[in-house]
């Protein structure tokens, strides 16, 4: 028996075209939740996620980009998806198809792959950015994300809670059993589910994966979608910034955008 747990995904405050699973409000403020394996049962449970807010504004979703990808949405006013395919850990790629048929219907997926932390993991996400240090890093207000999105026709928006709680070995079995046939996924929410699992080792990235499903084709492995208002908080500049970044440094008179910068290695 694979201990993989599938979880349902809801409306977004009631939105028509936005879903997310475990991602719920509890007093007027979102909470998250995610698996951990419990080896006394020997299978996962949900567990609620400690979240700090950032100045008690709500949930914040952050992405860290190249400075000129951010540069490019900001002044086109659109987000960028990208296909699983381009993915460099293969294990990652282990349950994707370009189009899936689930039932009666073929659905295509492009996703960004965003985290909810910008405390416990935020010296890994800039190393993972390079030596050059053009990454930075964007806070997305997760309400006005959900509004705009829903603005879009045609597609529908899953928000993941990435799941950590499987084994290395775990994620190769069902695998095989979904490239044999032994396993197929049901619904969209099962395909999206097993599209957000990773291993235990990449935990501390504290990953949610925002998935574009359209019922037809998508051409190409990169699709931008236009926002009208802006659902961008701010940006971080690196805290090693070796190169001077005017542009996105601009950003706040020209987009209204607060810029900031990361004190990660600050003494004071």
């Amino acid at each position: 028996m694979n201990p993989f747990v599938s979880s349902p995904y809801n409306n977004v405050g009631g939105l028509k075209r936005v879903f997310a699973n475990n991602i719920k409000p509890v007093q007027g403020v979102y909470r998250l939740w995610k698996y951990i394996y419990d080896y006394d049962v020997e299978e996962p449970k949900l567990e609620p996620i400690p979240i700090k807010y950032k100045r008690g504004k709500g949930l914040s979703l952050f992405r860290y980009l190249s400075a000129s990808h951010f540069l490019k949405d900001v002044t086109a006013r659109s987000l960028t998806f990208v296909s699983p395919a381009l993915w460099n850990d293969p294990f990652e790629r282990l349950f994707f198809r370009e189009s899936i048929k689930i039932g009666q219907i073929n659905y295509s997926i492009r996703c960004i792959c965003l985290t909810y932390d910008w405390i416990e993991s935020e010296e890994a996400a800039w190393l993972r950015a390079g030596e050059n240090n053009e990454t930075v890093r964007v806070d997305y207000d997760f309400e006005k994300l959900c509004s705009e999105l829903n603005k879009i026709k045609d597609v529908d928006f899953y928000f993941s809670v990435v799941d950590y709680s499987l084994s290395r070995k775990e994620i190769i079995k069902l695998s095989n059993d979904f490239s044999g046939g032994a396993w197929s996924p049901n619904s969209i929410d099962d395909y999206l589910n097993v599209m957000s699992l990773k291993r235990k080792a990449f935990t501390y990235e504290n990953e949610i994966r925002l998935f574009l499903v359209k019922k037809q084709p998508i051409i190409g492995d990169i699709i931008s979608i236009g926002y009208c208002d802006s659902p961008i908080n701010s940006v971080c500049l690196p805290p090693k910034k070796l190169s001077p970044l005017e542009e996105v440094e601009r950003a706040k008179e020209r987009y209204n955008i607060n810029v900031m910068h990361s004190h990660l290695y600050d003494l004071v």
